[in-house]
């Protein structure tokens, strides 16, 4: 099955320095050593919920994985202001993988968040359109709420 991905671009009026700090305030950060404990530990369902939840920012998401590329992206010799961001929430995840295993590869999903030498803007491919190459009609349905989630993120903000 075939689809497209759907890239949204906001521009913020905010500097790349204080979008970043902004965007980041929106979000919980997933615990990766209590994650792991979770797991070692054979928790019960509604524990990892309970846990995870904690982890959750005010919109449900949070950052599980963050890399400044702009550092090493600049040693060629232009100043570059590029972070990268991997998010979503593993709960909402759980649901999706037990749908359809292979949407692994899609959730969490990465967020950018770049300048390009003057306005600083925040990239990414809409969650929905990702999830829709699987064809599952119950994964699109939270693909959406995927989508939702990362908008009122990014209204929250810009």
């Amino acid at each position: 099955m075939s689809s497209s991905l759907d890239r949204v671009i906001f521009t913020s009026d905010l500097p790349y320095r204080e979008l970043v700090p902004a965007f980041e305030a929106q979000l919980g950060r997933y615990d990766h050593p209590i994650g792991e404990q979770l797991v070692r530990d054979q928790a019960t369902w509604s524990d990892a919920e309970a846990t995870i939840g904690r982890m959750q920012g005010p919109h449900g998401m949070m950052i599980f994985f963050r890399i400044d590329l702009g550092p090493t992206a600049s040693l060629k010799g232009q100043r570059r202001e590029c972070t990268l961001y991997l998010i979503g929430n593993p709960l909402i995840a759980t649901q999706i993988v037990a749908h359809d295993i292979r949407a692994g590869l899609l959730v969490p999903f990465g967020v950018q968040i770049y300048s390009d030498g003057g306005n600083a803007m925040i990239s990414y491919n809409r969650p929905s359109s990702a999830l829709a190459s699987l064809g599952n009609a119950e994964i699109d349905k939270i693909g959406q709420g995927l989508d939702a989630k990362i908008e009122t993120v990014i209204k929250a903000i810009v």
